[in-house]
């Protein structure tokens, strides 16, 4: 409802900054922070001058979509295989619970790798 209310307004007021940064809110409580960003950018450059509480919403935005990268590049990296123990060489069951990339047969093999 308060996306509709400041799209309404935006309608209404197209050169005040107040309905996209009140868009800008709504969007980003919804979880869009690329189109949150837009319309904080947006009223920026309609409020014509620096404008603390605006900036600072462009600095929070920015910050979750570079978290949000990070955690999807993440994501994406390739999983380490279970087949080879990375201590021995033999046949894997677990990976590391510290950094869940490195795979053992078993506790010897990882307290061993530890030590390398």
């Amino acid at each position: 409802e308060a996306l509709a209310d400041a799209t309404a307004a935006a309608q209404l007021e197209p050169k005040w900054s107040k309905p996209p940064y009140r868009q800008g809110l709504a969007l980003e409580q919804m979880g869009k922070l690329t189109e949150a960003l837009d319309k904080f950018q947006y009223a920026t450059k309609l409020e014509g001058k620096p404008n603390e509480t605006l900036q600072e919403c462009v600095r929070r935005v920015t910050t979750a979509l570079a978290a949000l990268a990070k955690v999807d590049a993440k994501e994406t990296e390739p999983q380490p295989s279970l087949a080879m123990c990375s201590g021995c060489g033999g046949p894997s069951t677990t990976l590391c619970g510290g950094c869940g990339r490195v795979a053992y047969c078993g506790l010897a093999c990882q307290r061993a790798h530890w030590s390398r």
